[in-house]
């Protein structure tokens, strides 16, 4: 049976659902009752991306091929999904698809950690280019038409990663994780800026004493709340939370990555080892 997953901070005891699977990620529907699930099982070739309903039932396969397939995102109306795909030969790259008559996906690029915008037109996602690694953006334009050019938002030869949109008081921002130079740095920050790249921020500079290693930051469609992960040490992990308006981090789940926030901020999915293997478990407040 699987060992208790506890949060802090009114998040309670959690809740395991995916089950006789290696679960990585999971991103949940607007209207709740559906997850996007990378998953391992037995039958699979890699990593694919399933719908599944909240008990964890395997509904219907979004991205299934001989290459991983990895870090899904529904669109804000549910009607497209973004993801990353890996191989050898091709590396990492950008697909957008349809979740309504599941044609084929449309490739946008390489790149990493995708993610859509509030507004539902655009994605943002993390490009290896000569000098680092930087945030782009690309505007998604309707069925059958190309995407227009990619525009670069970083460029200061750092390690820009993890891209996510949100609207903090009815403003459209960009939240994202810096590594800054030197090279061989292994302390990172979560930063905010403009959709068009304007404005950087670094919102994670409360002045803890030793460095710190953060990851994936996430946030409601509309809220103050801001959810990412720290890496403390070879496979152990923990879910922080801040507010943006008081800068007050703390953590909130222990042993947990990947987290995830429903669209009305009162749930939170993450990945957890506690029961043995890597399985996606539910928190709600």
């Amino acid at each position: 049976s699987p060992q208790p997953l506890r949060g802090l901070e009114g998040w309670g005891e959690g809740r395991q659902i995916t089950k006789g699977v290696i679960a990585a990620f999971a991103s949940p529907s607007r209207e709740g009752g559906h997850l996007l699930v990378e998953l391992l099982d037995g039958r699979s070739k890699g990593f694919d991306i399933w719908i599944v309903d909240d008990k964890g039932r395997k509904i219907k396969p979004v991205a299934a091929t001989s290459e991983d397939e990895g870090n899904p995102h529904w669109s804000p109306d549910g009607s497209r999904v973004v993801y990353q795909s890996f191989s050898k030969i091709k590396g990492y790259r950008v697909w957008v698809g349809d979740l309504r008559d599941f044609s084929p996906p449309v490739l946008i690029g390489e790149g990493i950690t995708p993610a859509w915008l509030p507004d539902g037109r655009s994605i943002v996602f993390s490009r290896k280019d000569p000098g680092g690694w930087n945030i782009y953006r690309a505007e998604i334009p309707s069925a059958g038409k190309a995407p227009v050019p990619q525009k670069r938002l970083t460029s200061d030869g750092g390690t820009n990663q993890y891209p996510f949109g949100g609207q903090i008081h009815g403003k459209e921002k960009i939240i994202f994780v810096k590594i800054p130079l030197p090279r061989g740095n292994r302390s990172s920050a979560i930063w905010m800026m403009d959709p068009n790249g304007e404005n950087p921020e670094v919102l994670t500079d409360f002045g803890l004493k030793q460095p710190h290693r953060f990851a994936g930051p996430v946030m409601a469609a509309f809220g103050v709340d801001l959810f990412f992960w720290e890496i403390e040490s070879e496979g152990r992990h923990s879910i922080w939370s801040m507010n943006l308006e008081k800068r007050e981090p703390s953590r909130v789940i222990a042993n947990a990555a990947n987290p995830q926030i429903s669209s009305d901020g009162k749930f939170l999915f993450v990945n957890s080892k506690a029961s043995g293997w890597s399985q996606i478990w539910s928190f709600s407040r």
